[in-house]
């Protein structure tokens, strides 16, 4: 939970230099940012890019979306979302074998980004500035969950890969800043760079300064 005083000091902090402050609204991925400006952080629990749209979500992150969404101010706010690494973690791979390979993992891919940029489509066209933060690159979690379906690392880095471009094109088609940290902390084989892994999935705070630089590039001068 954000302390209503960082809060204080976030406003100030984006008053004093001129730029907005950035929402960013996500996973468990957006802890790195957590009270470092000019951030606000704002976790959606275990959230998937592609039931971002879906009312009856088992999160529930559409319903906390709106209601997200409904206590920000929209003039002086950046909306960065960080969604996509728990759908390439498990669930792309899980639908891909639970329906006997009837959609290839591109289709179900190719769903999961038409779906995700749905959202963020419909946001911006409501006035918003949106834009979107890169997946965060395959880590080597085990089957911790028991999933009855579970890609090997390769398979995973492979598909978050794909989704990571095919994000990034659809992001440019769409005039939605992306936000690619992904290329700057991916190993050659899709893993996390040691330097940025906080653990078996997430990043750890070396991961700001790389966002906070793409951000002034490609929002700031902008806006």
């Amino acid at each position: 939970v954000l302390s209503s005083t960082y809060q204080l000091r976030n406003s100030i902090y984006c008053y004093y230099f001129g730029i907005k402050t950035v929402h960013l609204i996500g996973d468990s991925h957006v802890w790195p940012y957590q009270e470092v400006h000019p951030f606000v952080v704002h976790h959606l629990g275990g959230a998937t890019a592609y039931n971002l749209d879906n009312i009856n979500s088992k999160t529930g992150s559409h319903r906390l979306l709106k209601i997200l969404l409904s206590s920000i101010p929209q003039k002086n706010s950046i909306l960065l979302f960080s969604l996509g690494e728990i759908d390439c973690r498990l669930h792309i791979y899980y639908q891909y074998k639970k329906n006997n390979h009837k959609k290839s993992l591109n289709t179900l891919i190719a769903n999961t980004v038409k779906k995700y940029l749905g959202v963020l489509v419909s946001l911006k066209n409501n006035g918003w500035v949106v834009s979107v933060l890169s997946p965060t690159p395959a880590g080597d979690e085990r089957n911790i969950y028991k999933m009855p379906y579970f890609a090997n690392f390769k398979t995973r880095a492979k598909i978050t890969k794909k989704f990571h471009l095919l994000l990034k094109e659809e992001c440019k088609k769409n005039n939605i800043p992306y936000i690619d940290v992904y290329s700057k902390i991916a190993t050659n084989y899709g893993g996390i760079m040691i330097k940025y892994k906080q653990d078996a999935v997430h990043l750890n705070k070396n991961v700001v300064p790389i966002t906070t630089s793409l951000l002034s590039k490609s929002i700031y001068n902008k806006n």
